[in-house]
């Protein structure tokens, strides 16, 4: 495994010098980390970004961005999918169909729910509340 590591991220000197590319990636990182605009178009949208969700140490921004718009993306397609088979299926009118939407906006909403939870450290993803494993262990 430590072999496999080494060769991903290049971090073993005689793996990364059989390689010369590696060379020219990393004068290419130097020449990027020199530059000194640091007011790119990142760095404000990342400050923007920052001004509105919570980022805790250690956490991710992209991480939790890319998290946020998984969750939010499967609860549109949970609806979307309910009002396309709705349509599709003439079996679904009257109660029967209520009853499948209804369960469809019920999954749609609590997707929606868990990304924004997911987005601002609430309930379940709030990194400040500590689990108590040592108070339930003693229980049997």
């Amino acid at each position: 495994m430590n072999q496999l590591r080494s060769w991903l991220y290049g971090r073993d000197f005689e793996e990364t010098t059989k390689f010369p590319q590696n060379d020219q990636i990393d004068q290419g990182k130097d020449q990027l980390s020199k530059r000194s605009d640091s007011k790119s178009l990142d760095s404000k949208l990342q400050q923007a970004a920052l001004r509105v969700i919570p980022l805790k140490t250690g956490d991710c921004l992209g991480c939790k961005l890319v998290g946020t718009s998984v969750m939010m993306a499967s609860g549109i397609i949970v609806i979307g999918s309910a009002m396309a088979g709705k349509n599709r299926n003439p079996s679904l009118k009257g109660l029967k169909g209520a009853a499948y939407f209804s369960l469809c906006g019920l999954l749609f909403v609590g997707f929606e729910t868990a990304a924004v939870c997911r987005l601002m450290d609430w309930g379940p993803f709030d990194k400040s509340v500590k689990p108590d494993i040592e108070g339930t262990a003693g229980h049997r």
